[in-house]
């Protein structure tokens, strides 16, 4: 059984035990006051066994004095190939839809070579764009564009459609299915109430 959380502040500490076991090279390194933000809005997702252990995160950032610029990041997920990352990306849009909608779509950005991930983001909603607002680069302290990055927001128009429902159906059939692996799956999360 995969247990997704929310992880609080009081426990940052295993947030960045978890990245500091399992590193990639394709998850940057989050400003610690950008993460205990994330952490005190519940917006910091974890999957986790049943001891405990950590297994995937994700969480949803802010940026520009008032929180206006969301992007989903820090997603990490051990057991690849399941459709695990596609459950955290699509909680993190869910509950802000559902919690918090932000006045613009929500980002999220790869490296271009991370083919899993642009798969992932796409099959969770997200749609490529080629720009950026200058408001939302000078909030992300951008000054352009990143080549080797691709680029894709979330249209808010799609997270009842596209992600509400996929996590209300995963939270009812209490499993996610890939490639013939069945994972048993238990939302441990706000938003679960509300579905």
């Amino acid at each position: 059984m995969i247990y997704l959380r929310v992880l609080g502040p009081g426990k940052l500490a295993e947030w960045h035990a978890f990245h500091a076991a399992h590193k990639s090279q394709f998850v940057k390194e989050r400003d610690p006051v950008q993460l205990e933000k994330a952490a005190r809005d519940s917006k910091l997702f974890v999957l986790q066994t049943e001891n405990g252990d950590i297994r995937g995160s994700c969480g949803c950032f802010e940026y520009g004095e008032e929180g206006d610029f969301r992007e989903i990041g820090a997603v990490r997920v051990l057991d690849e190939g399941c459709g695990l990352q596609v459950l955290l990306m699509s909680v993190a849009v869910a509950s802000e839809w559902m919690f918090d909608i932000p006045p613009e779509p929500i980002l999220a950005v790869t490296a271009q070579d991370n083919i899993a991930s642009r798969t992932n983001i796409l099959r969770t909603g997200f749609e490529p764009v080629t720009s950026l607002s200058n408001a939302r680069l000078i909030a992300m302290s951008l000054a352009s564009l990143n080549p080797d990055k691709v680029y894709f927001q979330f249209p808010l128009d799609k997270a009842e459609p596209g992600c509400v429902s996929f996590v209300r159906q995963i939270k009812y059939q209490g499993f996610i299915e890939k490639h013939g692996r069945i994972i048993p799956v238990q939302l441990d999360i706000p938003l679960a109430q509300l579905l």
